[in-house]
């Protein structure tokens, strides 16, 4: 098959940054399977090579390691690494500019920012380069399910499609962007007729955008007319009934992963697990208990710190994610490589639900860590809350499926079980729920700030 893309990259300001993702292919390549200890000995050389770097040439690093009265050389272990000063969102957003090498040129760089769930974005700046690096590994990740670069991809994400059209296919890729603003069953034929002309390999999708789809096309009874290879789920949680529905729909593979813009951390699943493996080439990732305590034991959870070894342009060097995930293993036994793997990826740990006697509940207590035979029913929810001890959930649902009161009943009781029955629930049916910048889905809007200014 022809590689459109490499027609691309044969430009002269292109083929600079091809040659870095051929070289992270090879890399990823030979380097996959290590054992556990040159894989230790890889990332701690790495994350050396990186504070140098930093202390010599970037602000932020020169500064803080001053103000500790500290140097590079004086990190001779991970323990040591880890007195290192947590960095947080508040620290970068203070001076984004101060993460900037002195050895590169701030006009060459892209501005980048996160999606702002929280309702405060976060900017910050990353080489260009970094994006064929974090390609290289997205590929290599993908091919557990038979991904090869070029092979036909309709991705149905937040990217608006030009001219209020329904597909729109890139110039020099076999990649076609589907609209996700005209899901509906009037346009649901001509979203089925145009895919079975375009006969995708594999859909890239954001879960809450191609549950709408998945729910149109059985409702519709339209047939797609050619196999899929696997559907490739990221940038928002899949949930277990989105998972289930999209496999016994579609009859393949449903494979996720775990990324960030800020490029803390990069895991997905294996061939044969549905555990996040944390590649090691990518970053260092740390999980750490409110203590600041590794959490090294199984079932345990922990939130997530991370340092992207190979960014020499602008590090985030212990970066709190904000996201929690609980610790499985250091190593694979299905796959044989030895990756840091996690279990389940709880969400944000600043998620939380404020109840009346000013306990904080975390988010997932009452969602994703619940079945619901009702989620069945719907396309997208978004939890709001305004008070303490009383949530709001918005409902989208696809026409002509019926969410009915029995519903309601099965979310409320079960939630409300969950905190002792100390919540009032509310429900509003709505197609108009709010979404970030990059048109990913907001699960959760929490207005109160703290408890004690509620």
């Amino acid at each position: 098959m022809l590689n459109l893309g490499l027609i691309r990259d044969l430009k002269p300001r292109n083929l600079k940054q091809r040659l870095e993702y051929n070289k992270w292919v090879r890399k990823i390549n030979s380097s996959e399977f290590d054992s556990l200890s040159k894989t230790d000995e890889m990332q701690w050389s790495a994350v050396k090579l990186l504070l140098e770097h930093s202390f010599k040439f970037v602000p932020y690093y020169r500064n803080l390691l001053k103000s500790i009265g500290a140097n590079p050389n004086d990190f001779k272990s991970w323990s040591d690494f880890q007195k290192l000063p947590l960095l947080t969102k508040e620290i970068i957003r203070q001076n984004p500019k101060d993460f900037i090498s002195d050895l590169v040129d701030p006009r060459r760089l892209n501005l980048m920012t996160t999606g702002g769930s929280t309702g405060n974005p976060l900017g910050f700046f990353r080489e260009p380069v970094m994006d064929k690096i974090e390609r290289a590994f997205m590929y290599h990740q993908w091919g557990r399910v038979g991904y090869k670069e070029g092979a036909r991809r309709v991705i149905l994400r937040g990217e608006p499609v030009k001219g209020g059209r329904l597909f729109y296919k890139h110039r020099f890729d076999n990649i076609w962007l589907m609209s996700s603003y005209h899901l509906s069953v009037d346009h649901i034929e001509d979203y089925v007729s145009e895919l079975n002309k375009i006969k995708p390999k594999f859909f890239h999708v954001y879960p809450t955008s191609f549950i709408i789809f998945t729910q149109l096309l059985i409702q519709s009874k339209l047939k797609l007319n050619f196999p899929i290879q696997a559907i490739l789920c990221g940038s928002e949680p899949i949930l277990s009934y989105q998972r289930q529905l999209f496999e016994e729909t579609f009859n393949t593979r449903v494979f996720s992963w775990l990324g960030q813009a800020e490029g803390a951390i990069l895991a997905s699943e294996c061939e044969y697990s549905t555990n996040y493996h944390v590649w090691p080439q990518h970053s260092y990732v740390e999980l750490i208990n409110e203590n600041g305590e590794n959490v090294k034991s199984k079932g345990l959870t922990g939130e997530i710190i991370g340092t992207t070894i190979n960014n020499y342009g602008s590090p985030f060097i212990r970066y709190k994610t904000g996201d929690l995930a609980v610790y499985e293993s250091d190593h694979c036994p299905k796959c044989k490589r030895n990756f840091l793997v996690l279990g389940e990826i709880k969400g944000r740990g600043q998620d939380q639900i404020f109840l009346e006697d000013g306990r904080r509940i975390p988010l997932t207590a009452i969602t994703f860590g619940l079945h619901f035979e009702a989620y069945k029913k719907v396309s997208k929810m978004q939890v709001v809350q305004k008070r303490p001890g009383e949530i709001t959930i918005l409902i989208s649902t696809i026409k002509n499926i019926l969410f009915d009161e029995l519903d309601e009943i099965e979310i409320s009781t079960k939630m409300k079980n969950a905190v002792g029955g100390m919540l009032e629930i509310n429900f509003v049916y709505s197609d108009d729920l709010m979404r970030t910048k990059n048109g990913k889905h907001i699960y959760f809007i929490q207005e109160i700030n703290d408890i004690t200014n509620a």
